[in-house]
């Protein structure tokens, strides 16, 4: 697993900062890697921010179905 993470009987918070990637159009991070999750039905999920004007992906994968929720802000 990477990243570290502290579990008590309720709760598991999970340290992201050694997931996420950032650069001059935003950042974007895989939660689930950062789990340890990706042996899971949904093994690849991201969050994502753009900056205004910035592209990221130009690409498809023919072989998995994507989905993309997109919030204004």
């Amino acid at each position: 697993m990477t990243g570290s993470m502290w579990r008590n009987e309720q709760i598991t918070i999970i340290s992201l900062s050694n997931e996420t990637f950032s650069d001059t159009r935003g950042w974007v991070i895989n939660p689930l890697r950062a789990a340890g999750l990706t042996d899971t039905v949904i093994h690849n999920f991201h969050l994502a921010s753009l900056q205004p004007g910035a592209m990221r992906g130009n690409h498809v994968h023919p072989d998995v179905s994507e989905w993309l929720l997109l919030f204004p802000g």
